[in-house]
């Protein structure tokens, strides 16, 4: 390629991100603003308390599709127009209200984006629908291609220039060009290509019309790649584990018991495959298992069953938790969506996404019936049906003795799931409403596992536990903190942080604590006093139990840990 030939597809490059930015100028400055706070976040962050930018970046993808799709369908539709302006302003609450835990919410949008983007802005039948889906997927990662060969490039050029001419670039050199593509050129890209029209035919597809691509003789043809993916690979995986599942079937009814509560999980994997399968085999020209898609419905009942039985048995075990209610909402979809395919009428994979899409709003954004909402009551219930089972009958809290509790083993159980449910609730719940509710429970339980050790086992020789009680003294108050590992070059360490203020409340220095009995058969009661108790001015870290690894000081676990902090420390 000549100098000329090369100036000229530079040249076209540029003015195609410049008309990009024509075209979807608040795109473009919705990518800047993200930039930005990256920038922001990397640098001055920390002199801006009861703020954290960085959970921000986590919603740059939802917000920038929903933007992007809403200006696709606005033309000729003010109420649309209005609600795209409107669309672009959401990084300003979002920025406020992502100081906390973001739980389960950042997911569930992400996977509504992917919905945005494949929904379709109209009616289609099954095949179209599918041939939309791979257009739009292939165009999206046609944009990740160029934008990913833009940051390696940029990558390339930054690290020769660093080592050529021996400068000592900061991290920041590498980390914001890569930002800025990835934020405003790669998006951009993105947009461009799935709005341009498609080749084989003048249907418009983007920000004007909305339209769809039209099916082509290229698209009726499916592609090599998808028919092995498709055909070769996973119609015959999906035959092997409807196998696997009726085997499976027939061992629980042969020892007529319940499924174990995780076999949820596997059938749902299953079923999810199928039904995309099912659509996908339809851009296929040699469909070698369309037997297989044509009985599905029918081969589906067996793992329906077991899917519900799972499901049943999870949640009577353990209650609902978020996990476990938007587990039931897709297992009922699921179930519905096999139901559709037994009629040509009600086969449609568009109303079966945009369901999926209406049920993942409802329990991801409405108080009330939201899945944290459902599984913070059935928890909070749930502690409230062991409690008091493990108090006896006229006791407070401060009044129980551990010993008794050891020695019982239905109180001892009951401790032990009581103590679980907490610690999920712990996490789960907003820091004030928790303590508001459960401050004093959570100091006793907290405080009685970790001096008794419940759940170690005396006979497993890996683990070394507290051989009783410790003093507390002064450090009685409970500190809901993060626990983290650190390494580096062979020496380690153990920190607390505070979960809402990021900083370091503790440090436990190991190799100077861990004595040689990681390195011994059998350590001495002295060397677990002095290892799993340690203490500053301010705050005590308890560890229930420690275990080295592969003989290493440096290198190992630890179970039950919980940090205290003197009265008036906080």
């Amino acid at each position: 390629m000549d100098m000329k030939t090369w100036k000229g597809r530079v040249a076209a490059i540029g003015r195609g991100l410049v008309e990009s930015v024509r075209q979807f100028p608040l795109e473009a400055l919705l990518g800047v603003v993200y930039f930005a706070v990256f920038v922001f976040d990397r640098t001055i962050v920390d002199k801006l308390p009861g703020t954290d930018p960085a959970n921000l970046m986590f919603w740059f993808f939802p917000q920038y599709v929903l933007l992007f799709t809403l200006h696709r369908f606005s033309k000729g539709r003010p109420v649309v127009r209005v609600l795209f302006v409107l669309s672009w302003f959401l990084w300003i609450p979002l920025l406020v209200w992502c100081t906390g835990r973001l739980g389960w919410s950042v997911g569930i949008s992400y996977l509504l984006a992917g919905i945005l983007l494949v929904a379709g802005g109209r009616w289609m039948d099954d095949a179209p629908y599918g041939r939309h889906i791979l257009w739009t997927l292939g165009k999206v990662a046609a944009g990740f291609l160029v934008g990913g060969l833009l940051m390696l490039i940029v990558t390339a050029l930054t690290a020769s220039v660093s080592f050529l001419f021996a400068l000592h670039l900061s991290d920041n050199w590498f980390s914001w060009p890569n930002a800025f593509i990835a934020l405003v050129i790669l998006p951009l890209l993105c947009c461009r290509f799935v709005t341009e029209e498609p080749e084989d035919t003048g249907t418009a597809v983007g920000a004007a019309a909305g339209a769809e691509p039209a099916a082509t003789a290229s698209g009726r043809s499916a592609s090599r790649l998808l028919s092995i993916a498709v055909d070769a690979i996973l119609s015959p995986a999906l035959v092997i584990y409807a196998l696997i599942l009726y085997v499976y079937a027939a061992i629980i009814l042969i020892h007529w018991q319940l499924p174990e509560g995780g076999v949820a999980y596997l059938v749902l994997g299953f079923l999810l495959v199928g039904l995309l399968c099912h659509l996908l085999r339809l851009q296929v020209e040699k469909r070698h298992f369309e037997w297989f898609y044509r009985a599905f419905p029918a081969i589906s009942i067996v793992p329906l069953v077991l899917l519900w039985a799972g499901i049943v048995r999870r949640i009577g075990d353990y209650g609902f938790t978020e996990p476990r209610v938007y587990l039931l909402a897709l297992a009922a979809l699921v179930t519905v969506f096999v139901a559709m395919l037994l009629r040509k009428r009600s086969r449609n994979f568009q109303l079966m996404t945009l369901m999926l899409a209406g049920a993942a709003v409802l329990l991801t954004f409405i108080p009330g019936i939201r899945a944290r909402d459902f599984g913070l009551r059935s928890q909070q219930a749930r502690l409230e049906r062991l409690l008091p089972v493990v108090l006896e009958e006229g006791k407070t809290l401060e009044a129980i003795d551990c010993e008794e509790i050891k020695a019982d083993s239905v109180r001892l159980a009951a401790f032990h799931e009581a103590f679980g449910v907490w610690e999920h609730l712990r996490r789960e719940m907003d820091e004030e409403a928790f303590q508001a509710r459960y401050g004093a429970v959570g100091d006793f339980v907290a405080m009685n596992c970790s001096l008794i050790g419940l759940s170690v086992e005396p006979e497993d020789p890996e683990w070394i536990a507290l051989p009783g009680r410790v003093d507390l003294g002064q450090y009685r108050h409970f500190v809901p903190a993060t626990f983290y590992h650190y390494y580096e070059d062979g020496e380690a360490a153990i920190f607390f942080a505070d979960e809402s203020k990021r900083d370091t409340l503790l440090v436990c220095p190991v190799r100077e604590r861990l004595p040689q009995w990681a390195e011994t058969a059998e350590p001495q009661e002295s060397d677990a006093w002095n290892v799993l108790v340690y203490r500053n001015e301010r705050y005590m870290a308890v560890f229930g139990k420690v275990s080295p690894s592969d003989g290493k000081v440096y290198h190992f676990r630890t179970g039950e840990h919980y940090l205290y902090a003197k009265d008036g420390v906080r």
